[in-house]
């Protein structure tokens, strides 16, 4: 498989698998920020997100065999994700 095809078969996997659900963080927001970290978030099979159209973009990362996907309207409103990829601590930000 060349090095495109399998940029894009990760592409594709990125969209269709694994997008967040928007939830409520987990962890207290310091007091005066602007916006409200998301920690740990959830996450559904990509059969299950059904509210995601195959156009929709996502911000996504892939390490350590886990990829991940987050929705650009997410990022914009929590601002910061911390998550884990296997056991990696990871900071998403928009």
């Amino acid at each position: 498989m060349s090095s495109r095809n399998r940029l894009l078969t990760i592409e594709l996997i990125l969209v269709l698998c694994a997008p967040l659900v928007a939830q409520q963080p987990t962890a207290p927001r310091a007091s005066g920020g602007p916006f409200v970290a998301l920690y740990n978030p959830r996450f559904i099979p990509a059969a299950q997100a059904d509210y995601l159209k195959d156009s929709d973009r996502v911000v996504g990362v892939s390490a350590r065999g886990v990829s991940k996907a987050f929705p650009p309207w997410v990022m914009a409103f929590h601002h910061v994700i911390q998550d884990r990829l296997a056991d990696m601590p990871i900071v998403a930000t928009w």
